[in-house]
């Protein structure tokens, strides 16, 4: 049995993480001359199925990596990789029987990508990009199981708590709502793609996975709603002090800071190994190099020490702040 906290899973957790950065990012090689233009980077994802869904599951391993011990969003995240993991290999497989391959010369070997709405010449993902994503997916799938019986735990608990007592609140009503709702528009946007470009034994798959995304998305957020819909509802409390003896300040600057802290964590992230492999194609082209073995360490000491030095200028501004409400409230007190 293996658990994401233990030193093997973690070791090997590491590889999938490091194997899978070929396969998720060689794709913005193609970005070239445009490497240092962000809006480049966010019209490539957003123009790209595959390059968004590489992004999320990037983003998901990453995550997994960076919180410590055994926290309760963990498991979503590990869950999330695998759902995104097995997206883009039934991706690779539906584009290769499009393009009339074998699937396991696809999977071994790869493709060729068109990238030239980008300026970019077309880049063919060869061995041993495929290759590379191929192990990364079966890792974070078997890393994932254990995560799997969390959230089926998790699930079970959830829905015994809100429908187990007959308790039929308005909460509970449109939260209900809500996730089939989203899952009608998983199926129907499933059946405009058949009928667009036709219906693949492998559609069937995908359609499970989207599935399983909405399904996790949706237990992760009705299962954390106690806790900030509590924080909330202490916040519209304290506003309603019209004297002012309560201070928010602190309350809302411990959220300002955590929320702020993961976004230049998160921009760092993505920012950084997308600027690396199109400075690579930009030097040396969009063929995988052994180039990249030196400049994937090297930037990604460069973004972490730019995303560390935002981090500490934002802790010091913060911590002025309240330090400021510290002496208010004890000249008060005094």
């Amino acid at each position: 049995m293996n658990t994401l906290s233990s030193t093997n899973s973690r070791r090997l957790l590491w590889a999938a993480f490091l194997l899978l950065l070929p396969g998720v990012f060689m794709r913005y090689a193609a970005i070239g001359y445009n490497w240092s233009d962000p809006s480049v980077w966010i019209d490539f994802a957003a123009n790209s199925s595959g390059a968004f869904q590489g992004l999320m599951l990037y983003v998901a391993v990453f995550f997994t990596l960076f919180v410590k011990g055994d926290r309760t969003w963990k498991p979503y995240f590990m869950a999330l990789a695998s759902i995104y993991s097995l997206l883009g290999f039934f991706s690779a497989i539906t584009q290769a029987q499009a393009a009339n391959l074998p699937i396991v010369k696809a999977l071994y070997k790869g493709f060729m990508a068109d990238n030239s709405y980008y300026g970019g010449p077309a880049m063919e993902n060869t061995f041993p990009v495929a290759l590379l994503s191929l192990l990364s997916m079966i890792a974070i799938v078997y890393l994932s199981i254990d995560s799997w019986k969390v959230l089926a735990q998790n699930r079970k608990t959830f829905t015994d708590r809100i429908y187990g007592e007959n308790s039929f609140s308005f909460k509970v009503i449109a939260g209900t709502l809500i996730y089939i709702a989203l899952v009608i528009l998983v199926i129907a946007g499933a059946v405009t793609g058949w009928q667009n470009n036709g219906f693949k034994v492998w559609d069937i798959f995908t359609l499970i996975l989207n599935f399983s995304l909405v399904s996790v998305l949706s237990l992760f957020f009705f299962s954390t709603i106690r806790a900030w819909w509590s924080e909330l509802v202490k916040l519209a409390s304290s506003l309603k002090d019209f004297r002012l003896s309560r201070y928010i300040t602190r309350m809302i600057t411990g959220y300002t800071y955590t929320y702020l802290f993961m976004i230049v964590v998160l921009i760092a992230t993505i920012a950084t190994p997308i600027a690396t492999f199109a400075f690579f194609g930009d030097s040396y082209g969009t063929q995988f190099g052994w180039q990249l073995v030196l400049m994937v360490p090297g930037f990604g000491l460069i973004g972490a020490a730019i995303a560390l030095s935002v981090i500490l200028v934002m802790r010091l501004l913060f911590e002025t702040s309240v330090a400021l409400i510290h002496i208010a409230q004890n000249t008060s007190k005094s």
